[in-house]
């Protein structure tokens, strides 16, 4: 298999881990929760949450072997890699949905840490990766798919507080799911784009 073939195949990998925890984890809302609030439900989640993300950390680092000639896209994958391990070992805290100020730790915030790198990571490696998605037909749009979904994910958590002061419900658990489903869709892109599949 080649690397843009492993590269899909640890996307739909943590994809498929992804879809699992919905199921064994029906007690995390995925409205008002993050997923990685998951690995906080037992040590079974945990280990499904942690395949989950160390599966696209591994997506990046093969995508990092398929743009050599990008320094920036290189640099910045590995932050996205290194970021998305992090989340992995580094458990969240508990964000009750019923109190607008997020409770915190110091293993919590190291977990936000990554996953900010995780995210701003992929943003970052997406800009001088757009030649590649222009050059085969799929436009700008497509290499700008991380960042429409990290600014929606965005967008839900901080109205999160205004929502819960105003007794509705955060849709933060929604917008975060989103960010994560255009980085799905952003690796296949990438990988497909690399490879000349496309």
């Amino acid at each position: 298999m080649t690397a843009a073939g492993f590269g899909i195949a640890c996307v739909v990998l943590s994809f498929v881990s992804m879809a699992v925890l919905h199921v064994i984890g029906r007690q995390v809302s995925p409205v008002d929760r993050t997923m990685s609030e998951y690995a906080i439900v037992g040590r079974v989640q945990q280990v499904v949450f942690g395949v989950s993300v160390l599966a696209i950390s591994a997506a990046a680092i093969l995508l990092i072997t398929m743009s050599l000639g990008e320094v920036v896209a290189v640099i910045a994958l590995g932050f996205a890699a290194l970021g998305m391990a992090i989340t992995a070992f580094a458990i969240t805290d508990d964000l009750d949905p019923a109190l607008p100020e997020p409770a915190s730790s110091v293993h919590g915030a190291v977990h936000n840490v990554g996953a900010l790198l995780a995210f701003l990571g992929t943003i970052v490696a997406a800009f001088p990766l757009i030649s590649t998605f222009t050059d085969t037909g799929l436009g700008i749009a497509a290499g700008l798919t991380p960042l429409a979904g990290t600014l929606f994910f965005f967008a839900t958590f901080l109205f999160r507080e205004r929502r819960i002061r105003a007794g509705r419900r955060s849709i933060h658990g929604v917008g975060e799911r989103v960010a994560l489903a255009a980085l799905w869709i952003w690796y296949i892109f990438a990988f497909l784009a690399a490879a000349h599949v496309l």
